[in-house]
Order: structure tokens, then C-alpha cells, then sequence
């Protein structure tokens, strides 16, 4: 997906990852705390397993693709303090919607405020009809995020990139109102 702009919360700055954010994702890749909820591979959370996935976040940029990985930054310092993005699924207008935090972060309202300016997003300035979003039966802060931004909880499902089981949450544009 073709995306250049910042997108700003009152909190938070949403942006596109550049060459020098590079340390700061492999930071994030190679602890074990803040990756415990996702599905990355041992090698993925090495230095190079690292650096392939960041490369392609950032080819993903210029590319024809519908994937979309933003740096989420504290707006005060620019700090890096994670990130979020939307990702394809087998059907042409649903997108996977994601977030993730360093722990230090967590339970702070921030995964809540940039889920919310990315959802306005893809509904106000894309085609995307359905955002869906997959959480670990273990992580409750997750699920809170996904219904305070207006997800509804759809039961069980096997999450599209591992095939594990997980919590699916969904949203439809139609009747969406916007939060700010």
C-alpha cells in the first residue's frame, strides 16, 4: 500500500518505518517479553531474520501491495514505542488489523488510540469494508483494545498467518462512527 503521510492522535504519531528505525525494530524483534503474543519464528527474531522482515515492510511502501506496517511514536520525542498495520486476507476489501507494543507501553492507552486512528483510516480514506483482528487467548489486553475500539467478538478461529487458534474480532465500515 502507497503511504506517505503521518497520521497524529493526541498522544501518538503513526508513520511509515525509515532506514533508521532499523534498531529500534530489532530492539522490539528481540525481546522475548514483547514478542511473546505474536507469531514469529526463531529465526525471524534474530538479527537477520530481523532485517528480511523490515526490508520488506519498507518494499511494501513503493510496491503494489496491500500490507501496511506504521511505526507508532510518541509524539512528544518521536519515541518508538512499537507498531501497527493492516494486512491482507483471502478477500479483496477485509484487511487484518494489528498492533503491538513494547512492554513498558502496555496498558497505558496506547495500542487503543492508534488501533482507533488506524481504523478511521482505512475506512475514511480506503475501500476496505471489514477489519478483522486475531488475539491470543492469553493476552486480555488485547481483547480490551479490540472492543474499545469497536470490535465484535466473533468466537474462535485459526489466525490466517499461523494457523494457530486465537480470539477473532471484526468490524464492518457500515455503521462505523468514527472515534477520535
Amino acid at each position: 500500500m502507497i503511504f506517505s503521510q503521518h497520521l497524529e492522535t493526541e498522544r501518538l504519531i503513526l508513520r511509515p518505518f525509515i532506514e533508521q528505525d532499523f534498531e529500534h525494530y530489532y530492539k522490539f524483534m528481540s525481546d522475548n517479553e514483547a514478542t511473546r503474543y505474536m507469531n514469529y519464528s526463531p529465526l525471524e527474531t534474530t538479527k537477520e531474520g530481523a532485517r528480511a522482515l523490515f526490508d520488506t515492510v519498507l518494499n511494501a511502501y513503493t510496491e503494489d501491495s496491500s500490507d501496511l506496517t506504521l511505526v507508532i511514536a510518541q509524539k512528544m520525542n518521536n519515541q518508538f514505542i512499537g507498531f501497527c498495520g493492516l494486512k491482507k486476507t483471502n478477500t479483496s476489501d477485509t484487511q487484518e488489523i494489528y498492533f503491538t507494543l513494547l512492554p513498558k507501553y502496555w496498558g497505558k492507552g496506547y495500542a487503543t488510540e492508534a488501533t482507533t486512528e488506524l481504523i478511521n483510516y482505512t475506512f475514511n480514506q480506503t475501500s476496505i469494508k471489514h477489519i478483522i483482528g486475531y488475539a491470543s487467548p492469553d493476552n486480555p489486553l488485547s481483547w480490551g483494545v479490540a472492543e474499545r475500539v469497536g470490535m465484535k467478538y466473533e468466537g474462535y478461529a485459526n489466525d490466517s498467518g499461523s494457523g494457530k487458534r486465537r480470539k477473532l474480532f471484526s468490524l464492518f465500515r457500515e455503521g462505523y462512527q468514527s472515534k477520535s
